[in-house]
């Protein structure tokens, strides 16, 4: 008998976190270490989940350029 692996449940931002961001990718699309983790601060989001949602935006942004 196997027994079953949860993972956790994906957290997505919310509304005036998005806000926030998109703020901060229009000024800059590339932040460095220091702005993630402030933003970090700002929003309780850890700083990598900050830098992969930047990295993902990116990649948004090119794919519907092409």
């Amino acid at each position: 008998m196997q027994t079953k692996i949860y993972y956790p449940r994906r957290k997505r931002v919310n509304t005036m976190q998005l806000k926030i961001l998109n703020d901060q990718f229009s000024k800059n699309p590339f932040p460095s270490i220091e702005q993630r983790s402030k933003l970090s601060g700002m929003l309780g989001i850890s700083p990598k989940s900050i830098q992969i949602w930047f990295q993902n935006k990116r990649q948004t942004l090119r794919n519907s350029g092409s």
